[in-house]
C-alpha cells in the first residue's frame, strides 16, 4: 500500500486513536489516579497510576525494560497534565497527540513499516534499534525517553491548578 493514506481510513483511524486513548486516560488519571490521590495524594498517585498504566501495556506486547520504562513515563506525563490542569481533556489530548502521530502521520509504530492502513508518511527508520525502535514500536528508542523526559520537566515545576481535583501530594 503506497504511503499516503487514503482520507476514510484516516479518518477511521483517527477515530480509533482517539476513542482508545479516551478509554485510556479515563481509566488510569479519570478513575484511578482521583482515587489513589485521596489516599496517598496527588503525586503519588501520579506515580501509581502510571505503573500502572505501564502494566496494562505488558499485556499490549511491551516486554523489553527501555519500552516499559518510556511508558510508565508517557504515564507521568499524562498524570502530571491531569494533575496539573485539573483537568482530564489535556491527557486526553496528548495521548491521542502522541499515538496518532506516532501511526496515523509518521508509520512508526510498529518500525518499520506503517499500520495496515498506511499512514501519512511511512518512515522507515534504520540503524541500532535502540535509536529507531523495533518489533515493539518507538516505545523502545532512546529518542522517546529523550522527548518524554523534556516533556515532563517543565510539568514538575509548574504548581497544580488552583480548579484541580487532586491534592499536592
Amino acid at each position: 500500500q503506497p504511503a499516503g493514506i487514503a482520507g476514510g481510513a484516516l479518518v477511521i483511524a483517527s477515530l480509533v486513536t482517539l476513542f482508545a486513548a479516551a478509554v485510556e486516560e479515563y481509566g488510569f488519571r479519570g478513575w484511578l489516579q482521583p482515587r489513589l490521590a485521596t489516599r496517598i495524594g496527588g503525586s503519588a498517585a501520579v506515580v501509581l497510576s502510571a505503573l500502572a498504566f505501564s502494566a496494562l501495556h505488558l499485556s499490549g506486547g511491551a516486554r523489553s525494560g527501555l519500552a516499559l520504562a518510556n511508558i510508565f513515563l508517557a504515564g507521568l506525563l499524562f498524570g502530571l497534565l491531569k494533575l496539573r490542569t485539573g483537568t482530564l481533556w489535556c491527557s486526553i489530548g496528548a495521548h491521542f497527540a502522541w499515538t496518532w502521530s506516532e501511526t496515523e502521520l509518521f508509520g512508526l509504530d510498529p518500525n518499520p513499516g506503517s499500520p495496515p492502513h498506511g499512514s501519512i508518511f511511512d518512515f522507515d527508520l534504520v540503524g541500532a534499534a535502540i535509536w529507531g525502535g523495533s518489533g515493539e514500536g518507538m516505545n523502545v528508542a532512546v529518542p522517546v525517553t529523550i522527548a518524554l523526559t523534556a516533556l515532563i520537566l517543565p510539568l514538575l515545576v509548574i504548581r497544580e491548578s488552583r480548579g484541580a481535583e487532586l491534592p499536592a501530594g
